[in-house]
């Protein structure tokens, strides 16, 4: 089974994504945008292969009981390169010491290994737009975005197990922070 790592994005950030989700859709006719199941969030761990997950959820249950919530802020938009067009992610100070400590800890757990995107150094973001789901319309669309606002604080109080699953992202598991 297929499974990442994240953290759920709050009703807030869900209710803009929605929004921007549709806008997007209606204004470049991309029709199968809003059709997809989207689970906004934070990825924190990028996608691993793993029959058995049990270490991993014995990790997140134990990892987040000593953890307190933090605070994000999410400032606008932005991309990558002409990937990727994400909200982009200001973390709080506490919770670039809680990724560090979350990647150190996780890549001790067997079969456990950090790629490329697992990284303290990575741009945290919630992914709007993949390329393929773009209909090669990249520089209309970032020259749209580029021009609206969006600014907000959230908390970061969860960390996720997701699993895909016949195409589609499903929750596996939430783990709330419980200080």
């Amino acid at each position: 089974m297929r499974y990442y790592i994240g953290h759920l994005v709050d009703d807030k950030i869900k209710k803009h994504y929605g929004k921007i989700l549709s806008e997007l859709s209606s204004r470049f006719k991309l029709e199968n945008l809003v059709k997809k199941d989207r689970r906004p969030h934070i990825t924190l761990k990028a996608p691993f292969e793993r029959e058995d997950i049990a270490d991993v959820e014995n990790f997140l249950d134990n990892f987040c009981k000593d953890l307190c919530s933090s605070t994000f802020k999410i400032k606008g938009y932005g991309n990558f390169g002409k990937e990727d067009i994400f909200l982009e992610v200001v973390p709080s100070d506490i919770l670039k010491i809680t990724f560090g400590r979350f990647l150190k800890e996780i890549k001790n757990l067997p079969g456990m290994h950090l790629g490329e995107y697992d990284s303290i150094s990575k741009k945290l973001h919630v992914t709007l737009l993949k390329p393929d789901e773009m209909n090669s319309k990249f520089k209309e669309i970032w020259s749209y975005l580029d021009n609206k606002e969006f600014s907000t604080y959230s908390k970061f109080d969860n960390i996720t197990i997701f699993k895909k699953q016949n195409k589609k992202t499903l929750i596996h598991n939430i783990y709330p922070l419980v200080l």
